[in-house]
């Protein structure tokens, strides 16, 4: 006769010794680049009410959702199952919150990169969280990125999609670039993190336009705006993560790059002052 178990059945499985003993003799070379957290519904209940009421939260929160998204105890029995050594831990709901206006993010960044610091400290060797950081005040973020550096985390999310009046490709973020580049963390722009992203509900082809097309253009944008101009020539030391972005594009993305930038600077050519002074796939 078939049974089923709950998610509770499994984590209380987890913890037998019999389980454990099985997990110590799973080999660990695998290291998971892009985990996730699950973050709890009442993370943001202790935040001033005008802020909290604005937030963007799920409005449906599944009972059995796994409890190593909640719990590092049960996430690395998870890790030794599964024969992964470490983990590069990402929010969930609260890749969302980029779509919020300055005060929102700043307050619900600051609560859940405590929280993320503390579930780290579980197991600081294996669990490493990359912090939010809100970027309309760069002194605001550059003193975020090294109060979570500081208690173990590591480099900074920034949004993929900012806001209108604060492109990648202006000034604004110079100071960031630096400071980054100064405590040699990089900077990681994850998909949904977006000004435009969770403002308005989309229906239809929309839908799927949003995971599918505007996923990747976004991904491109991105790329595109740090390398033409010419943050990493300013900024050597800087490394950029896109993640959860697939990769395959990846190689015609720089054979385009590299074309158009010969062709470009050829002499004469009107198109040819660009910010970078070498082909794009070797920076």
């Amino acid at each position: 006769m078939a049974t089923t178990m709950t998610r509770d059945d499994m984590s209380a499985r987890y913890a037998t010794d019999e389980m454990k003993k099985a997990a110590e003799k799973v080999p660990q070379f695998i290291i998971s680049a892009d985990g996730h957290v699950d973050e709890p519904p009442d993370m943001f209940d202790e935040l001033p009410a005008e802020i909290r009421d604005s937030i963007n939260r799920p409005k449906i929160m599944l009972d059995e959702r796994p409890k190593g998204g909640v719990d590092p105890a049960v996430r690395i029995v998870d890790m030794d199952l599964d024969g992964v050594a470490a983990e590069v831990l990402y929010p969930t709901f609260v890749l969302g919150l980029f779509s919020q206006e300055q005060r929102e993010q700043e307050a619900a960044f600051r609560v859940y990169n405590d929280w993320m610091a503390d579930f780290c400290k579980h197991s600081p060797n294996r669990l490493f969280a990359i912090p939010c950081l809100a970027t309309y005040d760069i002194d605001h973020a550059i003193a975020e990125m090294q109060r979570c550096n500081d208690m173990g985390m590591l480099g900074g999310l920034m949004w993929q999609v900012p806001h209108p009046d604060l492109p990648l490709t202006s000034n604004h973020y110079e100071r960031l670039w630096a400071a980054a580049a100064e405590l040699g963390q990089p900077l990681h722009f994850h998909i949904l993190t977006g000004f435009n992203y969770f403002r308005f509900k989309r229906e239809g082809l929309d839908k799927v336009r949003g995971s599918v097309n505007t996923k990747t253009h976004d991904i491109f944008t991105t790329v595109y705006d740090l390398i033409w101009s010419g943050v990493f020539d300013r900024h050597p030391k800087l490394k950029a993560v896109v993640v959860e972005g697939e990769i395959g594009w990846a190689p015609f993305l720089l054979q385009q790059y590299d074309y158009y930038f010969r062709r470009f600077t050829k002499p004469g050519h009107p198109s040819g002052d660009f910010a970078i002074t070498r082909l794009p796939s070797e920076i």
